[in-house]
Parts: structure tokens; C-alpha cells; sequence
């Protein structure tokens, strides 16, 4: 798992980015697009996850 942010780098960011974005979605209360973002991302961790173990 060390691994995994040193090879993505721009992750941690993306995160952070995403995770802003759903915070601010739910707030004006767009739910169904802050939780299609929240999945993306999660499905996306795992993806590049699964890769860099390969």
C-alpha cells in the first residue's frame, strides 16, 4: 500500500478534490451526483490498485 501513492501520485489529490466536491454537492442537495462521484472514485481506487500489484 506504501507503494501504491508513490506510483499515483496525483491521487491523494484527486481525493482530497473529489471528497470536496461531494461535500459540496450534498449541500445544495445534489445527492444523486455526489454519490455517482463518491463511486466512481472508489471504483477508480480499486482499479489502479489492482493494477499496480499486477
Amino acid at each position: 500500500m506504501k507503494n501504491f501513492f508513490k506510483n499515483n501520485k496525483y491521487f491523494a489529490l484527486y481525493l482530497v478534490g473529489t471528497l470536496a466536491y461531494v461535500s459540496s454537492q450534498f449541500r445544495y442537495g445534489n445527492g444523486r451526483a455526489a454519490i455517482t462521484v463518491l463511486l466512481f472514485a472508489i471504483v477508480l481506487f480499486f482499479y489502479l490498485y489492482w493494477i499496480n500489484r499486477r
